[in-house]
């Protein structure tokens, strides 16, 4: 599983940086200190491996989470426990997009603490409780996304606003002090002249964090009957349910209950949506399909390779309005939260033997001379699929069809300048 998912995480790394694709290049000019310099300093694998240190991260924090939910705390305090991670998920979200910079590298993140989160709530006292916690879930999310998050954002716009108003204010204070004849009798309203908000934020910009919000907690919703399902099915081996006190047989309600619970939510998010709309006179739909047209439309089959982002909006959620919530978003958030599951169980199999290994000593993977062949065995099959994947994907999944904008004024195909399969 930790293979697996180290593998995982590094391609999902590559599909969120990818290469630039240039559409026109005017001019070429190289020199040998800048070939010598490109060969030493790469910028994509630097953020590449910035991004893997990010879902390791992650991965141990969950973990982190994981233990305190077998804890007799958490079943003592089971509902202040699940607004103690309600809250934690608010700032370790904050603190994520700081740190990665990008809120489509943080988006993965947020479907992962929600999974673990979700599988916290079985350490409920009974199925009762369990429900309920499920509840005050569902009514929490809606609350954040409704009120919560954009008011959060409002307070942080105009916070940054006036700190730009007050350096725009040094600064004319210290210009004006080291003009020689400065007028002494100016007054300081006058330095508070013509400051106005000329970075103030576009509407698209909340749609866009908002339907990413939306976005990460529906994607665990569709993962959670699944994700109940590899921990009964890996109950053996890591002893999950064991630590909540669950037996085997029991569950099949845990399961039964995530999968009728998808269509309920789906419309609950139909509903806010429409409130999004009615109360902060977001455009959602008009803007969800802009993102259609311009993905049917796109000059590269995999959208994070086109050069042209907008930068209207902030920098960072462009890579995120860039890959237009398609397929390939939902395909990259899906895999990414998929190797961090896996290293995450990888360290509960691991943590969890001493509970289950009764007749022999734990397992240690540093003392075991099989592992590297191990490891290179479980790489060579994951390079396998990822050929087989890649191959499926090229033939079948994402090709750019041609269309009426595609051909120019002679009627001539334009295959080859957009670099269409």
């Amino acid at each position: 599983l930790a293979v697996v998912g180290l593998y995982a995480m590094f391609m999902a790394a590559k599909l969120m940086t990818p290469t630039k694709e240039a559409v026109e290049i005017e001019e070429i000019t190289t020199t040998t200190t800048e070939s010598v310099e490109s060969q030493s300093w790469r910028p994509d694998r630097w953020h590449r491996t910035h991004i893997v240190f990010g879902f390791c991260v992650t991965s141990l924090v969950c973990t982190v989470i994981f233990e305190y939910s077998f804890s007799e705390m958490f079943e003592e305090d089971f509902f202040s426990s699940l607004m103690v991670l309600e809250i934690f998920k608010l700032f370790y979200q904050a603190f994520l997009t700081e740190f990665l910079g990008e809120q489509l590298i943080a988006n993965p993140h947020d479907v992962v603490v929600d999974l673990v989160r979700m599988i916290a709530t079985m350490g409920a006292t009974d199925f009762t409780d369990f429900i309920e916690g499920f509840i005050i879930d569902a009514l929490v999310e809606i609350a954040q996304r409704i009120y919560l998050d954009p008011g959060i954002d409002a307070l942080s716009e105009k916070w940054l606003f006036l700190l730009r108003v007050y350096e725009k204010y040094k600064a004319r204070r210290a210009l004006l002090n080291d003009e020689e004849g400065a007028d002494d009798d100016l007054d300081d309203d006058d330095l508070w002249m013509d400051v106005d908000d000329d970075e103030a934020r576009s509407p698209v910009e909340d749609i866009i964090l908002s339907y990413s919000t939306y976005s990460t907690q529906s994607t665990a919703t569709l993962f959670s009957p699944f994700i109940t399902l590899f921990v009964q099915w890996t109950e053996g081996h890591i002893g999950v349910g064991a630590g909540y006190g669950i037996k085997i047989s029991e569950f099949q309600f845990f399961v039964l209950f995530n999968f009728l619970i998808i269509m309920p939510l789906m419309v609950r998010d139909i509903f806010m949506h429409n409130v999004t709309e009615l109360f902060h006179g977001w455009k959602v739909y008009d803007y969800m399909k802009y993102c259609k047209h311009r993905y049917t439309r796109r000059l590269f089959r995999w959208k994070g390779q086109d050069p042209n982002e907008d930068e209207s909006i902030s920098e960072v959620i462009r890579s995120l309005d860039l890959l237009c919530y398609s397929s390939q978003y939902y395909f990259i958030l899906s895999f990414s939260a998929v190797g961090m599951t896996f290293v995450i169980f990888a360290l509960q199999a691991w943590l969890r033997q001493l509970d289950n290994v009764k007749d022999y000593n734990p397992y240690n993977p540093f003392a075991d001379k099989m592992l590297p062949f191990i490891i290179i065995l479980v790489f060579g099959m994951c390079k396998l699929i990822h050929l087989f994947c890649v191959w499926f994907g090229y033939t079948f999944l994402w090709r750019k069809r041609i269309t009426a904008g595609d051909i120019d004024d002679d009627k001539l195909d334009m295959k080859h300048e957009l670099e269409l399969p």
